[in-house]
């Protein structure tokens, strides 16, 4: 270069026209470019220095020429080095992210290096908040520290935006970013630069140039980091890790002012966008947080360094050094300046090269100082805040403190006693170190990162004293009777030194009740109370209770209204009243109706779901929560309300801090355990009760408490005695109230304090009668139901109970919280009339007046298991078509009975398989006569009638309790059964049982098993038998047969006939295997029949009732020969004397023939007796003619209907 200035120099003396030495250089340069042989190379490739500000230091930088021609160069300070690529982001996913080439799929419109394709992904925004930075300042560079995990090179960008993006839609910001980057050009951008590069990790990316649109947007309080990937392929992956908490992410902004002032500012990242990463420590260069990259100031050419020479010729295969001298700048506030040399020269490869530069000067000027520190005297402790240094990067700030015994002159004590360290450090300090009536001095300085600290604030002075006002007693309770007042006393002290000023206040505010600490629970009643909050703007409204709740510090609360005494629906909802008359209040917002889905621990017999509200958050001020009564609904509740983080501590709430509560517990030496004032025993007290006439009261607790006196001044060391008169209104109906004292004063700590008052009026008026009393027989007992009275706090139902209206007496009680509104009473006999009254009876032992009488007969229903179907092969099938099993119940009582909930089992005495029949449904219920099949199939969701049993072909069990699985209504065990054979009761309900044709759900009829078969004994086939005069009298023909038998166990009967052409048709029935018929009765129908011989065909058959079946060798023959005795029968047909001889046959069933000889024509009376002589029947009682006469007893009595065995 240097030569051909020297030739155009030349040449440009000789040459006239301008023209012709353009030529002649171009020519020139051109021609050396192509002879040339020059290879350039530097030593070091890149430079270091340390300097304390103010100084200065040389370096030799080597420029050696290998080639053999001259080398030419020179250090181009008219450019700086940029990377450009048009930024125009598509969206603003405000949070840092991942890219992965698989699943993250959105493509950005920020074009890594300006190329369409391939396309970058867009990984997402980190978020930092640069408000605290000042506005009259010139940004010179900005770095990005941070950590990424990466597989490639990622690129980024900064954009300034004037929207929060935390709060604001991605719309918003996106648009918001537009207006702030030119589509055109890229805003600020940068490529992670290789040599900071260790392994996959990256830190500490630079940008240079700061345009005049980023320092107005300082201003604006944020910065927003984009970033983006180039996609080289579908696989690789960006994630930015994170950052422990020790190292969080940050832009170090650097700027200068004006005067000559610099710094940095470390904008750090907002929080709830990342993610902390123990990797940081791991992985982090030292080197690079070390050197915090920057520019110094806004010239392209950096003015803290001298390069000497700026230009030469290196001849060839020699060197030439240049020295570059470093000056650092005096003020200069500590850090790292860098920047590119730009060398360039005639090489024909390398013509143009950078060497990274950087000069590290280190922080050697303290920060400013703390400005406006003040000291405040609480309790235990004393408070400093102070103003933060107008500096960035501070590491801590030291305490400095001292004491005296008296005035503030004594400051000489002051020295250093601790510090606050943070990244910032905060801006307060809480001394504890404190002592009683001593004088405290304070003093902070502000310690950078570096080590410096300032000069010391100015002095914050302050005297550390007791409070003192002391108050005896701290809480009050009293009991009264309607109508009655009682007084009581306590103390106002004044231990201090200067006249105490006072001034007392009984007031709950708009409210009923006062909320004095936390954790707060209490029972009460909403009957009576007055309509007086808008709960549900006004659409629910009804008689409400307001709990006074005043805050003092931020809390935030639990407010729930699940507990036992909760017996309506009620709702909450919290309300604020500026109103003197309370007459505008306004709702928070915070209600709720149902938000318990299952209060089951704390109210077992929940019958809606009790109010709940959760993480309410209340500033200071005073509120009310409001229990109202839901579409008017009245009752008893129980309320809770905690704080919803609670560490288990009891902190005062009423017109004092937190914190005054707990140093209260210190004071009193128990640690953070909770006061609990007057718990336990409220817990003992009985809920709010109602009389009669408890829709007209109205309870006002404002003038149930008079102070006097309520204000006065006590002198130091003395005391005054403060009287309070406590009142109950004489129909007040009882209950507990909470209220409270509020004492204010001019004491410097205890301004404001309270004492709580806890009145309990006893109750002393009776509930309503119990209404709409019925009474019902059910199977075993009667059940009776009533509607509850008008009333809470009801303890108990009395239940009276005769058999006349002037035998009903109390008999029996139903207790509960609250108690039931039915009555089971199974002392009850069957078609007995019983007569019932209930009486309410509250928690103070008050009766109501006896209800109307209602009564019921007690006709219950017999239900018996009728029969069952053991083996379903073929026989029947259910509404599925499936052959199951089943079990028949039937109700041959007189009422209806209802099987849901009922027990049934197949293994009895085996709790684990007994199974519960289902309620609520129509289908089981059986009415008087009826039948109700249940199949026992295990399939019980196949419907209400599908049980979880099943019966087993080889005979077990079965058994039908109730609901407790233990009172009986039917067992049974059986033995081996047969397919499509049931076994049942025949007939329906008796005791008799037998195998029969399955008749599911209706009535029973037997199956038969046929009597066994038998045989004809004698007299033989074919006998041949002579009657004459030696016999006639005595003789008879003895019919005989074997014996049937029956399986089902039926008695059998046997039909004897005999028939005969000649002397007619005889048939007789037996259980017994044989009959006679005498010789004489067949003399008597041959004389008859006009006949002296017979031929008499015979047979037997045996039936069960059901099937008969005869003798399998019948009929049998004989033949009778009458003649002899015929004719002497003839001759003595007129008897000589009266006889009656024995019935035949004896035993008989059912027919027997009583014989008697009438000597002549007379009156005759058969008459049948039994064994007591009671009169049975009357055969004959006539006239008759004399001769030998017969009468048969078919074994009735008079009105034709059999009688039972036994002897006549």
């Amino acid at each position: 270069v240097l030569r051909l200035r020297k030739i155009t120099q030349l040449c440009y003396n000789s040459l006239p026209k301008e023209g012709a030495l353009k030529r002649l250089i171009i020519s020139l340069f051109i021609f050396s470019n192509f002879l040339s042989s020059q290879i350039i190379s530097i030593d070091p490739d890149s430079l270091y220095q340390y300097l304390m500000p103010g100084d200065s230091a040389t370096q030799q930088l080597t420029i050696s020429n290998s080639g053999g021609d001259d080398l030419m160069f020179y250090f181009d300070t008219t450019i700086t080095i940029a990377n450009t690529f048009h930024s125009q982001p598509d969206t603003a996913n405000y949070h840092t992210g991942t890219s992965d080439g698989i699943s993250f799929t959105e493509t950005s419109l920020i074009k890594t290096h300006g190329w369409d394709t391939p396309p970058s992904k867009e990984v997402g925004w980190a978020i930092f908040n640069i408000s605290g930075m000042y506005y009259n300042i010139e940004v010179d560079s900005i770095i990005f520290n941070y950590y990424v995990n990466d597989t490639h090179d990622p690129w980024w960008l900064v954009v300034p935006v004037n929207v929060d993006p935390l709060t604001s839609s991605a719309t918003t910001v996106y648009s918001d970013i537009l207006s702030g980057a030119s589509t055109g050009i890229p805003y600020l951008n940068r490529d992670e630069p290789v040599e900071f590069a260790d392994s996959s990790w990256y830190s500490n990316m630079l940008i240079n140039g700061a345009n005049d649109d980023l320092e107005n947007a300082i201003a604006q309080g944020f910065f927003i980091i984009g970033f983006t990937e180039e996609s080289w392929d579908t696989t690789h992956y960006l994630n930015i890790d994170g950052w422990a908490e020790a190292n969080p992410p940050s832009l170090d902004i650097y700027w200068s002012m004006t005067d000559g002032r610099q710094g940095v500012y470390r904008a750090p990242a907002i929080p709830e966008n990342l993610i902390g990463n123990p990797n940081f420590e791991n992985n982090r260069q030292v080197s690079l947080n070390t050197f915090s990259s920057r520019t110094f100031n806004r010239d392209n050419y950096p003015s803290w360094l001298n390069i000497d020479p700026i230009e030469d010729l290196v001849d060839g295969n020699s060197t030439l050094d240049v020295n570059i001298k470093f000056n650092a700048p005096e003020n200069f506030p500590g850090g790292t300046l860098y920047t590119s040399l730009v060398l360039r020269s005639n090489d024909p490869i390398d013509s143009l090269l950078t060497i990274p530069t950087y000069l590290e000067i280190p922080d050697i000027y303290p920060p400013n100082f703390a400005d406006s520190i003040t000291a405040t005297v609480e309790y235990g402790y004393i408070n400093l805040n102070w103003d933060a240094s107008l500096d960035a990067s501070l590491h801590k700030y030291n305490i400095y403190k001292g004491s005296g015994s008296s005035g503030i002159s004594n400051i000489s004590t002051i020295a250093l006693v601790d510090s606050v360290v943070g990244n910032p450090p905060i801006l307060n300090y809480r001394d504890s170190v404190v002592t009683q009536e001593q004088v405290y001095h304070y003093q902070v300085s502000a310690v950078d990162q570096a080590g410096n600290e300032s000069t010391l604030s100015d002095t914050a002075s302050i005297l550390y004293a007791f409070p003192a006002i002391s108050v005896n007693s701290d809480s009050m309770y009293q009991y009264l009777l309607p109508g009655d007042s009682a007084a009581q006393t306590f103390t106002i002290a004044n231990e201090g030194t200067d006249t105490l000023f006072y001034s007392i206040a009984a007031d709950v505010g708009c409210g009923d009740y006062y909320i004095d600490n936390l954790p707060f629970f209490a029972n009460g009643s909403n009957v009576g109370m007055g309509d007086d909050w808008p709960v549900n703007s006004g659409v629910t409204q009804g008689a409400d209770v307001a709990y006074t709740f005043d805050v003092y510090e931020t809390v935030t609360i639990d407010v729930s209204l699940c507990a036992v005494a909760t017996n309506y629906d009620c709702r909450l909802e919290i309300f604020t009243n500026d109103d003197p008359e309370c007459l505008n209040p306004v709702s928070t917002g915070y209600e709720n109706d149902d938000g318990w889905i299952d209060c089951a621990i704390e109210q077992p017999d929940q019958q809606f779901e009790p109010s709940l509200l959760t993480d309410v958050t209340l500033v200071p001020g005073q509120y009310y929560i409001v229990v109202d009564g839901y579409d008017g609904d009245t009752g008893n509740y129980g309320i809770t309300v905690t704080e919803s983080a609670s560490t288990g501590r009891s902190f005062s709430m009423g017109n004092s801090s937190i914190e005054y509560g707990l140093n209260k517990m210190q004071q009193h030496g128990i640690g953070d355990a909770s006061i609990d004032l007057f718990q336990n025993q409220i817990k003992d007290v009985p809920a709010i009760q109602t009389p009669n006439e408890r829709n007209a009261f109205t309870r006002d607790n404002n003038i149930m408490i008079e102070i006097d006196p309520d204000s006065g001044m006590v002198m130091p060391g003395d005391s005054v005695l403060i009287n309070v008169s406590m009142s109950a209104p004489s129909d007040d109906p009882g209950g507990v109230y909470n209220s409270f004292i509020r004492i204010f004063s001019n004491d410097l700590i205890y301004s404001i304090m309270e004492i709580p008052i806890t009145i309990e009026v006893r109750d002393i008026f009776p509930p309503n009668p119990v209404e709409d009393l019925t009474a019902t027989p059910e199977y075993g007992y009667i059940n009776l139901s009533w509607d509850a009275p008008l009333d809470s706090g009801i303890h108990k139902f009395n239940i009276y109970k005769g058999d006349s209206l002037s035998t009903i007496a109390l008999t029996d009680s139903v207790v509960g919280n609250p108690p039931a509104l039915n009555y089971r009473d199974s002392v009850v006999t069957q078609e007995q009339l019983y007569y019932y009254q209930v009486s309410a009876v509250d928690r103070a032992g008050n009766e109501s007046t006896l209800s109307d009488v209602e009564s019921a007969i007690y006709l219950a229903p017999i239900l018996v298991i009728n029969e069952f179907l053991a083996s379903n092969d073929s026989c029947c099938t259910d509404e599925s078509g499936e052959y199951d099993d089943y079990i028949e119940i039937h109700n041959f009582g007189t009422a209806a009975a209802d099987i849901g909930g009922y027990i049934i089992t197949d293994e009895i005495g085996n709790y684990d398989d007994y199974y519960q029949i289902p309620t609520g449904n129509d289908s089981t219920i059986i009415e008087p006569g009826g039948f109700l099949l249940l199949w026992a199939d295990k399939d019980s969701e196949q419907g209400v009638l599908h049980v979880e049993i099943k019966l087993s072909i080889a005979g077990e069990q079965i058994g039908l309790f109730m609901q407790d699985s233990i009172t009986v209504i039917d067992t049974l065990t059986f033995a081996e059964q047969f397919d499509d054979i049931s076994y049942g009761r025949y007939p329906d309900g008796s005791g008799s049982w037998h195998f029969m044709h399955p008749s599911p759900d209706t009535t029973n009829t037997a199956y038969n098993v046929i009597p066994a078969a038998f045989s004809l004994s004698e007299p033989s086939n074919n006998t041949q038998i002579t009657i004459d005069e030696s016999n006639v009298n005595t003789g008879s023909i003895t019919f005989t047969w074997g014996a049937s038998s029956d399986a089902n166990g039926d008695s059998l009967y046997y039909l004897m006939r005999a028939a005969s052409a000649e002397i007619g048709d005889h048939g007789l029935d037996t259980n017994a295997t044989s009959i006679e018929l005498s010789y004489l009765d067949i003399i008597e129908d041959m004389s008859e029949n006009n006949v002296t011989a017979a031929t008499l065909g015979w047979t037997v058959l045996v039936t069960d009732g059901i099937d008969t079946v005869e003798a399998d060798n019948a009929p049998f023959s004989i033949t009778i020969d009458g003649a002899n005795a015929l004719s002497a029968y003839l001759e003595g047909l007129i008897p000589d004397e009266f006889a009656l001889h024995q019935n035949y046959p004896n035993p008989f069933n059912p027919i027997t023939t009583l014989r008697y000889d009438l000597p002549e024509t007379d009156l005759v009376n058969i008459t049948i007796y039994d064994m007591l002589g009671r009169e049975v029947k009357t055969l004959i009682n006539q006239t008759q003619d004399a001769g030998y006469r017969s009468v048969i007893w078919d074994a009735t009595n008079d009105y034709g209907k059999p009688v039972s065995a036994g002897i006549y």
